[in-house]
């Protein structure tokens, strides 16, 4: 059998449990089919924490190496020092996994910095090819952030690891787009996240409700929140009976928001964060997933809602792009409020249309563990 070793930028922790839990789920998809090692590394300014602490878990072909350790406050000199702690705990480990199980056949990173990094210098080192999954929306305008205004040093590195990358791997085609217009040129291969589909799944004999729209997300500025209670405004106009449903982290200013323009508590619904059983019970009763991000590395709530069967009104980044059509929603411009109106009227009038049932099966089918596991194993060349 195979071992592949993941070094991970991002991961479920001590800290955040629910952290980029996309990439718990892609690795124990894997595990199927091969040995996989995730490691881990995590800093903490916690002075009451140990120094260095591993914490290692085994299940079946999954084990997961945590590794945290303490740094100082958040002042250049400590950040840089951290950096090199960092890379040293992370040639360690490294090393340590080498004595107990071999050289790996393949190291795969998740997200260029810091984890790329390593992969590519231990690559350079030992010859082990590595592979790289961008899952960072960084690649264009509209985040604060964006790649384009990192420092010189900053875009240089990723560049570097993106390069060498054997392959470079994304969670939706806009993302790898993205990555060739302002990073360099480079093919891709495009391996989504994975939904289980024990939860979010098409619910036989339900009465989905036209008029309850869903909303699931953390809430940020680029998720458009505000925009989406300008549409609903209007929508009301014309269906009174119409709720908005939003689900995740619960926001300030978007509360702030929709007080001041006058949404009772039954017309707008602040749920707050919940377990994926009852997101998917939203899902699987509404009348269509609302998404109105202003961009998107892939967006796994609108493959969730689709693996329920419910439609999607989405702004065309990530993954709803490629997978929403007039069987399975609509799709419309960023920031046009008037569009997004006229398509929750639309899905609203004509819910009964959607064959729920055939959209479950056929998105089930994309993004189900095994169907992941099986891309994310031909990398490695793993049949």
């Amino acid at each position: 059998m195979k071992k592949i070793l993941w070094l991970c930028s991002w991961y479920p922790n001590d800290y955040d449990k629910s952290a980029a839990n996309f990439i718990q789920r892609q690795a124990i998809a894997l595990s199927v089919y091969c040995h996989v090692y995730v490691l881990y590394i995590h800093p903490t300014t916690d002075q009451s924490a140990p120094y260095v602490n591993d914490h290692i878990t085994s299940q079946g072909n999954l084990t997961e190496h945590l590794v945290y350790y303490r740094t100082a406050s958040t002042n250049l000199f400590s950040k840089l020092r951290s950096i090199r702690r960092y890379q040293k705990i992370a040639h360690n480990r490294y090393r340590q996994y080498v004595n107990q199980y071999g050289s790996p056949d393949y190291i795969h990173a998740q997200v260029p910095i810091r984890a790329g990094a390593i992969a590519r210098q231990i690559s350079k080192q030992t010859h082990v090819p590595y592979a790289l999954t961008e899952h960072y929306g960084i690649y264009n305008l509209e985040v604060l952030d964006p790649f384009e205004h990192r420092s010189f040093i900053y875009k240089n590195q990723v560049t570097k690891i993106i390069r060498d990358a054997k392959p470079l791997v994304v969670v939706s085609s806009s993302l790898g787009e993205d990555i060739n217009k302002v990073v360099c040129k480079k093919d891709y291969i495009v391996v989504p996240n994975v939904v289980n589909t024990d939860i979010f799944h098409y619910r036989e004999h339900s009465q989905p409700s036209s008029t309850d729209f869903i909303h699931v997300s953390n809430m940020i500025p680029l998720k458009n929140v505000q925009g989406i209670l300008d549409a609903f405004k209007q929508v009301l106009l014309k269906i009174p009976s119409a709720r908005l449903i939003l689900v995740g982290r619960q926001s300030a200013s978007v509360m702030t928001y929709a007080s001041q323009h006058g949404f009772t508590s039954n017309q707008v619904l602040f749920i707050g964060e919940v377990d994926y059983a009852r997101v998917a019970e939203y899902m699987q009763l509404g009348a269509a997933l609302i998404m109105f991000s202003n961009t998107e590395s892939m967006s796994c709530v609108v493959a969730e809602a689709l693996c329920c069967g419910l439609p999607v009104i989405s702004t065309s980044t990530g993954i709803a792009r490629d997978l929403i059509n007039e069987s399975n929603g609509l799709l419309v411009n960023k920031r046009e409020v008037h569009q997004l109106r006229d398509a929750m009227i639309f899905i609203s009038e004509n819910n009964n249309t959607y064959n729920r049932e055939i959209i479950a099966s056929k998105h089930a089918e994309l993004f189900n563990y095994k169907q992941i596991g099986k891309q994310l194993a031909a990398i490695y060349g793993i049949k």
